[in-house]
């Protein structure tokens, strides 16, 4: 998740002053105005690169304090093909998500063309919660409570799901008649009966453990958390 980010961001079209002190970290300008610190850019900065972001090719993103909301605002300048896309609403929330956490505050997350026009605000309190269980990092709504997706936590660890060293997104969901566990499957597995036949028992074993013993249905996706096949 982390990594497609960096793929979907590109330069501004031009260098202007206009958008504030400049810094850089591998190929990644960071402007930063309107509120906006050394400081924070530099803590910005330092965590692109730690999340492969700043990868030598050249991107731009700003850091404003939002006049409106009064909140600090990471802007990204991207295609508006690739703001509009909502197949890549996943990648953009989680990455709203992890730059709250990392700030200890909440930070929107704003696309923008190559003059940093905003294309798109995606709001901190809008976007889905999170607990992460070794590699594993389970993503929740409002429709499921803390202590819910902290049971589903345990029993994974408990399962070995997330011991192994693969990062891994699943993402849980309340319906009417019980609810939905989404994981990202490689591309190898997503189309296979076998491992369909184990999804199934691992299920109903979620179901027993976690969900007093509600219907789970299991979404097999890709990484962007799109639904290729469903296994009930």
């Amino acid at each position: 998740m982390k990594k497609l980010l960096c793929l979907l961001a590109v330069a501004m079209l031009v260098s202007c002053s206009n958008y504030g002190d400049k810094l850089e970290f591998d190929g990644t300008e960071i402007f930063y105005t309107d509120g906006a610190t050394k400081e924070q850019a530099e803590k910005l900065g330092n965590y692109l690169q730690k999340e492969g972001f700043t990868d030598g090719t050249k991107k731009s993103v700003q850091l404003v304090v939002d006049k409106k909301s009064g909140k600090l605002t990471f802007r990204m300048v991207t295609s508006k093909e690739t703001a509009k896309d909502e197949q890549y609403n996943m990648i953009f929330e989680s990455f709203s998500r992890n730059i709250s956490k990392e700030f200890g505050m909440p930070v929107n997350f704003q696309l923008c063309d190559e003059l940093f026009n905003t294309i798109r605000t995606i709001e901190a309190k809008d976007v889905p919660r999170s607990v992460t269980v070794g590699q594993t990092e389970i993503i929740y709504d409002k429709s499921v409570s803390n202590g819910l997706a902290q049971k589903l936590a345990d029993f994974l660890a408990d399962s070995q799901f997330s011991e192994e060293d693969t990062p891994k997104t699943v993402q849980l969901e309340k319906i009417e008649k019980g609810y939905i566990f989404k994981m990202v499957v490689k591309p190898d597995f997503q189309n296979n009966e076998d491992y369909f036949s184990v999804l199934k028992v691992f299920g109903k074993l979620m179901s027993i453990s976690v969900f007093n013993e509600a219907p789970v249905t299991i979404h097999v996706c890709d990484e962007y958390m799109n639904t290729l096949n469903v296994v009930e």
